[in-house]
Formats: structure tokens, sequence, C-alpha cells
């Protein structure tokens, strides 16, 4: 038995541990990729057909998706979720 139990979504987000963020060359990101793929996820499962649809899916339940990870600086934009998902390893993903 566990001390701490984990957080609803903690069993999804662990299939995407070994998936390297893109970005970590460069240093520079505003939206850690838990969020990005979390945001990402819910929003295509819940209907979301485009990076558009996926953003405003995202600042519609953030409060509700602060409930997994902290998105300190919101939702990110449809213009970083298509540079985001366009740069990562599509095989791994």
């Amino acid at each position: 038995m566990q001390d701490h139990p984990t957080a609803p979504g903690d069993e999804l987000m662990q299939h995407f541990e070994d998936l390297a963020d893109p970005r970590r060359q460069t240093g520079r990101f505003q939206y850690p990729l838990q969020e990005l793929l979390l945001t990402a996820l819910c929003a295509v499962a819940a209907g979301a057909e485009d990076w558009v649809d996926v953003s405003e899916w995202g600042e519609f339940k953030l409060e509700w998706l602060r409930r997994f990870l902290p998105f300190e600086q919101g939702i990110a934009s449809h213009d970083t979720f298509s540079r985001v998902f366009a740069l990562l390893d599509s095989v791994r993903f």
C-alpha cells in the first residue's frame, strides 16, 4: 500500500516519460511538455480536431487541468501546440 496515492492521470503520463522534449536543446520554453501532452490528449478525446480546438478546449478546462499539473503559464497557443508536436519523435509518441 502506498503512502501517497497516485494522482489521476499519473498512469497515463507515465507512458510519455521517455518521450524527449525536442525543445530541450534551446532550454527556452514556457510550457512543460507534460502540460502540452495532457491538454492535447484530453482535448482530442473530447472531440478537438485541430490545434485551435486544443488550445480553446484547454482555456475552457484550465481549472480542471490544474488538478493534475500546475499550468503556471496557462494554456499554450495553437501555434505552440503545432510547433512542439511537429518536432516530437512521432514513432516514440
